[in-house]
């Protein structure tokens, strides 16, 4: 008898816990950038577990020779209370015929004032851009 309750707590509690699961598919992103005076737009979601805030989403929305999923963390270093970084990786998911690099790495700052900052590089051998960046609509 002890056994059949302990089954049914468990079934109770998996049950309650998927009538709160939302389909995938049924999400939208929590912050979408775009990188002024550059091409460049990042649709993003977060994922918070413990101390570590992670990243995952898309680089363009597909069409265009240089999108991809990205992925990355959210850091906040105590030697820079000023601002919080985002780091984010992207693999282009391109057909082969795009000659250019196949990841594109970006650092993103956020200021406690609210401007937005960035450092994009496609590889160590090549200079980094800097500038703004702007929050756009998701969509």
């Amino acid at each position: 008898m002890r056994i059949f309750r302990s089954g049914l707590i468990v079934l109770a509690i998996v049950v309650a816990s998927l009538a709160g699961v939302r389909s995938a598919s049924a999400a939208s992103y929590q912050l979408c950038l775009a990188l002024d005076g550059e091409s460049g737009q990042y649709f993003m979601n977060f994922l918070i577990q413990g101390n570590a805030v992670l990243v995952a989403g898309d680089r363009g929305h597909g069409g265009q020779d240089d999108h991809g999923p990205l992925f990355g963390a959210l850091s906040h270093a105590p030697d820079t209370p000023q601002y919080m970084e985002l780091g984010v990786t992207v693999t282009f998911s391109n057909g082969g015929d795009f000659a250019n690099p196949n990841t594109e790495n970006v650092v993103f700052r956020f200021f406690q004032n609210g401007a937005i900052t960035y450092k994009r590089w496609f590889s160590s051998s090549q200079a980094f851009t800097e500038g703004t960046v702007s929050v756009i609509a998701c969509r």
